[in-house]
This record gives structure tokens, C-alpha cells and sequence, in this order.
């Protein structure tokens, strides 16, 4: 099993993928807008997806970490009729 220090990055994916192909192009958006989210399973789920890399780090179950996500999402969600996100956005290309 791999540790959080392992995990996909923009910053490292170009060496991780040129392990398994011959050319990695980095593509990113000319200006970094949020994604807006209306759904709080969206981010739920997202954090539930890192479970491989993040679980073993906290005392709490997991599960509860993802439930307390869903729920203050909700929360801002039912307050601002959205929940922004902002990130490193980066998509490759691998041939």
C-alpha cells in the first residue's frame, strides 16, 4: 500500500506517468476558475476516494470523516446555494 506522500500530483505526475509512456504532455487552463459544486455528495465522494491514501493517518473511521464532509458542504451549500472549490487543475495527455 502506498503512503499519502505517494499521491497523484500535478507537480509529480509527469515522472509517475513517464514510467508507462514515452510522452506526457501537462495541459491547464489559461485562468484557474473554481468548480461549484451544488451537490455535497460531489466532495463526499471525492474525499471518500482518497481512503487508500488518508485512512491510516487519523484515529477516526474514515467513514466518519467522509459523513463530516458531506455534512459541512451541506451546510455552506444550504447557506450560499453553492460550495466553491479551487485547485491545481491539470490534465495530461499520455501517449
Amino acid at each position: 500500500m502506498r503512503t499519502a506522500t505517494h499521491a497523484f500530483e500535478a507537480e509529480s505526475a509527469a515522472g509517475q506517468l513517464g514510467v508507462a509512456f514515452g510522452s506526457v504532455t501537462c495541459v491547464r487552463p489559461a485562468v484557474n476558475v473554481p468548480a461549484v459544486l451544488r451537490d455535497a455528495t460531489i466532495a463526499a465522494d471525492f474525499v471518500a476516494s482518497w481512503a487508500d491514501f488518508y485512512a491510516r493517518e487519523t484515529a477516526r473511521p474514515w467513514p466518519d470523516v467522509v459523513a463530516d464532509v458531506r455534512r459541512e458542504v451541506q451546510s455552506v451549500i444550504d447557506r450560499d446555494g453553492e460550495f466553491k472549490v479551487f485547485g491545481d487543475l491539470a490534465a495530461f495527455v499520455c501517449r
